[in-house]
């Protein structure tokens, strides 16, 4: 008889081989040797399964302080992205939420982005790089595949509309995570910074308020 603790893991190796099925992976990043020694998803999907010891130690628990100024979507959205690779033996972490306008800079310059300050979601707290806990980017293409076909399922069920980096063209990014709509917030916060409008320190409030100005601003338009 299958134990009750590792059905879930079975259910999720199934749920793998239609990946495998699907045949819609990006085509245009180039597969390193170990990538090809993958042949499959579901092998890919077997090297990011730990043993729960070695989840213990790699969990890093983010505090409150971490998810102030961020979107209560991007907040959402990750617990549930956490809590749905815990439940298939898969630890992961979120790397960073909001950045500031000299490391976006800093960032473009060593390539490791395309945006400068003030063109990145991530100044706008409705970004998150969510990466392998043990691993961090260390990951082939098939497990990013796995985690980001976690991550799109995620987004499905809780309908929050997000956009993962491995669809960016000329960088593949596949640890990024963005608000589809995150422009809108840049536009209203952009607004507030030039007619000097004070926004509330509560992060729910505020961007409550920057929908309700963006809303403004497209009306009056």
């Amino acid at each position: 008889m299958i134990q009750e603790t590792w059905k879930p893991l079975l259910k999720f190796l199934n749920w793998v081989k239609s990946v495998d099925l699907a045949q819609n992976w990006a085509k245009t990043v180039r597969e390193t040797p170990f990538d090809l020694a993958q042949e499959k998803h579901t092998d890919a999907a077997v090297t990011l399964i730990e043993q729960k010891q070695d989840r213990r130690e790699n969990f890093i628990k983010q505090t409150e302080a971490e998810y102030r100024g961020v979107h209560p979507q991007i907040v959402e959205f990750w617990k549930a992205f956490r809590n749905e690779c815990s439940s298939r033996n898969i630890s992961v972490r979120a790397f960073e939420f909001v950045r500031s306008a000299k490391d976006q800079d800093e960032l473009e310059a060593q390539g490791r982005s395309n945006a400068p300050a003030g063109k990145s979601p991530h100044q706008y707290g409705c970004a998150v790089d969510i990466i392998s806990s043990k691993h961090a980017w260390n990951l082939t293409k098939k497990e990013w595949d796995i985690l980001i076909a976690i991550g799109n399922e995620v987004a499905r069920k809780r309908k929050i509309k997000m956009k993962n980096g491995a669809t960016f063209s000329g960088l593949y990014d596949p640890a990024h995570w963005e608000l589809k709509n995150w422009r809108q917030y840049k536009i209203a916060q952009d607004y507030c910074d030039e007619k000097q409008i004070m926004l509330p320190e509560d992060t729910k409030l505020k961007f409550l308020k920057l929908e309700y100005i963006y809303e403004t601003i497209k009306r009056d338009d």
